[in-house]
């Protein structure tokens, strides 16, 4: 039977690096998941022909999770994402707001939400 120091409960990105920070300080390490593959929600499905992230879809550039990556030898692959994000509603194409002059402009939003305080 295997000894272990630690057992993670987790096989997302925070438990695999725990797991590889314990293991290169020389502890023995289990890592528990109960799907059937690690990676936690940091995977792409397709549902109906389109492709959905599950989890996160950009790393900040100079980050803490971006540096913690590079210091173990990890590249990070990819661009900078497109602020031009659309989605649909009722069938037609719309801008995603990602700012407040975006979130002003788009006809998703209705003025009295956009204009009014909170409790107004």
């Amino acid at each position: 039977m295997n000894k272990f120091d630690v057992a993670i409960v987790g096989g997302g990105l925070a438990g695999l690096t725990a797991a590889v920070y314990l293991a290169k300080a020389g502890q023995k390490v289990a890592v528990l998941e109960k799907s059937g593959r690690f990676g936690g929600r940091a995977d792409t499905v397709t549902k109906n022909g389109v492709k959905l992230n599950l989890g996160g879809h950009a790393l900040y550039r100079g980050g803490e999770a971006f540096e913690i990556l590079q210091e173990l030898g990890i590249t990070v692959e990819g661009n900078i994402p497109s602020l031009k994000t659309h989605g649909l509603w009722k069938n037609k194409a719309y801008l995603v707001p990602t700012g407040m002059l975006s979130m002003i402009s788009c006809p998703r939003f209705p003025y009295r939400v956009k204009w009014n305080s909170p409790g107004s």
